[in-house]
């Protein structure tokens, strides 16, 4: 590592990565985790990893790119807002080694999985609601209507 880039700055990954926790993640998505932290030991970043590889609900519209990850360390770095470290990412977005290319990439491939993960588990559990309010009306009208449930109001002689 005799050049001087982004990821020269800040922890590296490998002392890093004890403090994540795996055990949240599926089998899949800790062993692509390990696998980064593997290639990228010595690579830094200013924005801890556990950081990086969680979200909230506020991003939920798409995981942040490679570049906006880029964007983030930088702003990080200089202590200044995103929006207004733009301009000097930008500059070394442009100027950046493979190193660094293949850090953010890599990275955002692993985002994405655990995005694309939580996407899945909440359409999942947004259908089971959906089931279960669907159960809730109709329990509802039984109840405002004092219907009797084991009672047939189907006249099936006349099918």
């Amino acid at each position: 590592m005799s050049e001087k880039d982004s990821l020269s700055f800040g922890i590296s990954v490998k002392d890093q990565f004890e403090y994540l926790d795996l055990n949240k993640f599926n089998p899949i998505i800790k062993q692509m985790i390990c696998n980064f932290a593997n290639k990228h030991e010595n690579a830094k970043t200013i924005i801890n990893l556990k950081t990086l590889l969680s979200f909230s609900n506020s991003f939920i519209q798409q995981p942040q790119n490679p570049w906006v990850l880029f964007r983030r360390n930088i702003a990080k770095k200089l202590k200044i807002l995103d929006n207004e470290a733009s301009e000097i990412a930008s500059y070394l977005w442009k100027n950046k080694s493979e190193r660094e290319f293949q850090f953010w990439n890599d990275l955002y491939k692993v985002i994405e999985k655990i995005y694309s993960e939580y996407i899945e588990k909440n359409e999942r559990n947004q259908r089971l609601d959906d089931d279960n309010n669907v159960d809730c009306e109709i329990l509802n009208l039984i109840d405002i209507y004092s219907i009797d449930p084991s009672f047939s109001y189907v006249d099936f002689n006349s099918c």
